[in-house]
C-alpha cells in the first residue's frame, strides 16, 4: 500500500503539471503565468517525473530481491511494507 500510493501521487503530480505545459503549449508556447510559477512548474515537473522513476525501481528492486533471496528478504522486509 505504501509503494501505490506513492507512485499515485507521484503521477497525480505528473500529470497536474503536464497539464500545464499542454496548455502552454496550446497558446503557442508562451507562458502568461510569470517567472516565479514557470519556475515552480519546472521544479514540480521534475519532482513528479523523477520520484515516479525512482519508486518504479524501488518497486522492481523490491520484488527482485523477494523472488532471489525470499526467506532471507522476507525476514528483514520492513512489516509496513505489504
Amino acid at each position: 500500500a505504501a509503494f501505490t500510493f506513492s507512485l499515485a501521487a507521484s503521477d497525480l503530480l505528473f500529470l497536474t503539471n503536464s497539464l500545464l505545459q499542454i496548455w502552454a503549449v496550446a497558446r503557442g508556447h508562451l507562458w502568461v503565468l510569470g517567472t516565479p510559477m514557470c519556475r515552480l512548474h519546472q521544479f514540480l515537473y521534475g519532482l513528479g517525473y523523477y520520484s515516479g522513476l525512482f519508486l518504479l525501481a524501488t518497486i522492481s528492486l523490491d520484488r527482485c530481491l523477494l523472488v532471489a533471496t525470499p526467506l532471507w528478504y522476507r525476514c528483514r522486509r520492513p512489516e509496513r511494507l505489504p
